[in-house]
Order: structure tokens, then sequence, then C-alpha cells
């Protein structure tokens, strides 16, 4: 799954999209494109993936271990 995420460019500030695809960290090369009013400078862009997870009881389970 491909996500698109938003950086800031470390010279000048300005907004950079970097699209990033799996669920790890990885490192992408980026380029703060002057067309888009950049700087044209190529920067680093460290992306770091984080996952959570909750329970949620589900109604009626309660009861199965009641009656059983």
């Amino acid at each position: 799954m491909t996500r698109k995420i938003d950086v800031k460019c470390p010279y000048c500030g300005r907004k950079v999209t970097v699209e990033h695809d799996g669920l790890y960290a990885d490192a992408h090369i980026a380029t703060c494109d002057f067309m888009d009013g950049g700087c044209d400078r190529m920067f680093v862009a460290d992306v770091k993936v984080s996952m959570t997870a909750t329970a949620r009881k589900i109604e009626g389970e309660a009861e199965k271990v009641a009656e059983g």
C-alpha cells in the first residue's frame, strides 16, 4: 500500500510530498521541486511507521463463558 507523506524541506521549508510503500521504516531521497516554488535541492526524508491495536468486546461473547 502506497502512502503519501508531507515533509518539510530542510533548506527552504517548503512542503514536499514523498510516496512510501510498505509497513517499515525507510529513507527516501526527495527533491524540493523548483517548478512548485521549491529550492531544487535534494534531501533525505526519513519515514517512520507506527501501528497500534486496541481490543473491544463483542456483544454476546461474555454470556458464552457464563453458560459453558
